[in-house]
């Protein structure tokens, strides 16, 4: 990978260098302008081409290897009735989820014809999930992609439990699409001592923070018009609103349903959303207004 970038660069760099000297000699003459102007740009021309010149081959080639591997698969599940197979597991805060089959299948009905694959959802309770999963990995049973969050990234890494994406431009050639998606800082956070071991999910970029979720009946107990929101949105499942809504939605919870919780702040790693600091690691003891405060209140007795 480093020689083929090192090639690149000296390309564009020998290109520059020829633009260069072509444009030592000086004439004065104003009836050579114009053609010293046109002759310019198509020099410049035909240098940016030379330089987007490898960088399409590139992408022209992993294409193609990514569009072989798949009839590879295709062509070899045809001849045994089976298609290749990769493992995903995943964790959640109940154990698998009734239906999990069903959504499987659905999946693998279009990786099949997309992808020459099927996937096995291998989905555990999160409270058994890292000693489940270190278990698969040190006695070498299938896993291809998995959580790495409640193991420990580093210590997968350093275990042996993961994969140098770019060895051999793994992901350059077969997740050339990943690359595309994801944007370059997202994917250089996942390196360790340079090295991308993992990519991040990026499912709550899709949602958004601070993203609610409330039962209708609830709603429908506090009179909510919710059925208009989803008239106006352009998705069936997610409704889009503002924090003033939300707000008026908690008080009036709040108000009808007095033995209920609304809203509880989490000691949690990741606050999406959470302005407030638990900088004495609960919520008893906080900054409010981190950026221009230090102040340390009480955030249950807090507006």
């Amino acid at each position: 990978m480093k020689k083929k970038l090192l090639a690149m660069l000296l390309g564009v760099t020998m290109t520059v260098s020829m633009l260069a000297g072509c444009g030592g000699a000086k004439d004065d003459s104003a009836a050579n302008a114009p053609a010293q102007t046109e002759a310019a740009e198509q020099k410049e021309e035909a240098a940016a081409g030379e330089e987007e010149a490898p960088a399409q081959e590139a992408g022209e080639a992993a294409n193609d290897a990514a569009a072989q591997a798949i009839a590879d698969r295709k062509a070899e599940a045809e001849k045994t009735g089976t298609y290749q197979k990769v493992v995903f597991s995943f964790y959640t805060w109940t154990g698998r989820p009734a239906g999990t089959d069903r959504i499987q299948e659905k999946i693998n009905e279009q990786l099949r014809e997309t992808l020459g694959l099927e996937v096995e959802l291998l989905v555990m309770d999160a409270a058994s999930y890292a000693q489940n999963v270190r278990l698969m990995l040190s006695s070498g049973e299938q896993l291809d992609l998995y959580n790495s969050c409640p193991l420990g990234y580093t210590s997968v890494v350093n275990d042996g439990f993961c994969y140098d994406l770019e060895e051999d431009d793994l992901i350059q050639t077969y997740g050339s699409g990943i690359l595309e998606a994801l944007k370059p800082e997202y994917v250089n956070a996942c390196r360790i001592s340079g090295t991308l071991y993992g990519l991040p999910q990026l499912r709550d970029f899709a949602m958004g923070t601070d993203g609610y979720c409330l039962a209708e009946s609830y709603l429908d107990g506090i009179g909510f018009d919710y059925k208009t929101l989803y008239e106006e949105s352009e998705s069936s499942d997610i409704i889009y609103t503002d924090y003033d809504t939300i707000e008026d939605i908690f008080a009036r919870l709040h108000e009808e349903y007095p033995d209920k919780y609304v809203f509880g702040a989490a000691d949690n790693l990741i606050n999406q959303g959470t302005i407030a600091d638990p900088v004495g690691g609960d919520w008893f003891g906080v900054l409010l207004d981190p950026a221009n405060s230090l102040t340390v209140e009480n955030l249950f007795t807090s507006d």
